[in-house]
This record gives structure tokens, sequence and C-alpha cells, in this order.
């Protein structure tokens, strides 16, 4: 009964706007999950970005529409105060390294985007690399959910055939008996 209660009370506390934030930031964290989660918005963000910077859209409204679509809303406040840093004059990578959206590798590659004025081929670079990232996170969390499924299925065998062998053991102790 706790538990549910507790279930019921995240789920409301999630309604509100701060209780999404906080959610969104915690579900990053759950082993396996959190990373394929991350990997998904990163996906969506460099995707888009090099999408929209390839078609000239200037880097205020791609940030803007980049933003919309980010489905983690922890992830989508930490990218709209980056906006707002790039709105105010901030480097894009310079936005992207202080609110820690992207990892150091991936700067260096904005970086180099930024100066030879391609960031629409280093938004694309990095969509391939986080999109090769989470393709192995989420083979990596199949393998270890069949690995664990098969594991219960062997352990709940042995359960039934032990039940199986020390009911006719008993059965026999007790015929010997008599």
């Amino acid at each position: 009964i706790a538990a549910f209660a507790a279930f019921l009370a995240i789920k409301a506390y999630s309604k509100s706007e701060n209780g999404k934030i906080v959610c969104g930031k915690y579900s990053l964290k759950i082993p396996l999950i959190g990373g394929i989660l991350r990997c998904a918005d990163l996906c969506k963000i460099t995707g888009l970005c090099s999408i929209l910077f390839g078609s000239s859209v200037n880097t205020t409204e791609t940030f803007r529409l980049v933003e919309k679509a980010i489905s983690n809303p922890y992830i989508a406040q930490k990218f709209r105060l980056c906006r707002a840093a790039v709105n105010d004059g901030a480097a894009i990578c310079a936005a992207l390294k202080k609110y820690e959206i992207l990892s150091d590798e991936d700067l260096d590659i904005i970086s180099v985007g930024e100066k030879t004025g391609s960031l629409k081929n280093s938004f694309s670079e990095l969509r391939k690399l986080q999109y090769e990232t989470m393709n192995l996170r989420i083979k990596t969390a199949i393998t270890l959910l069949a690995s664990s499924a098969l594991a219960s299925a062997f352990f709940l065998v042995f359960l039934i055939a032990l039940g199986i062998v020390s009911s006719v053991m008993n059965l026999s102790e007790s015929i010997m008996a008599k």
C-alpha cells in the first residue's frame, strides 16, 4: 500500500512544472534506461540542428524549434538556458558546455564546426555518433533483459523440478515407512 501511495504521490508531483523537471532529471539516472533516454534526446537535438542549419535557418530560430522537440523536461530546461545564452551573444559551443548538454568530445566537434562555419556537418556527425551510442545502449539493455529472463525461466524450472522430486521422495519415504 505504501508503494502504491508513493507511486501516486510521484505521479501527482510530476504533473507540476517543477515536478516534471525533477522527474526528468532523475529519469536520466535510471541504470540502462537513463542513458538511452539521454541519447534519444541528443539525437533529436543534433539531428534537428543539422537539418535546420543546413536549411540556412538562423541560430535563434533553430534552437527555439529544437527546444520544442526535446522530450525530457530537464534537458529542455537546460537547452532553454543555453538558447538564452546564445541569444545574449555567447558562442554555441560555450553555451552547450556551460549547461552540460554535450560531452567534451562532442563539444570539440561543435567548436570546429563553429570556427569553420560548417555547423551543419558538425551536428550531422554528432547525430551519427549519438545514434550509434544509443543503439549500443539499447542492445546492451536487451541482452541484459534477455539474459535475466532466461535465468529466471531456468530458476523456475529448477524450483518446479525440485518440488516434484521432493514430493516423490516424500511419497516413497511414506510407502517405505508402512
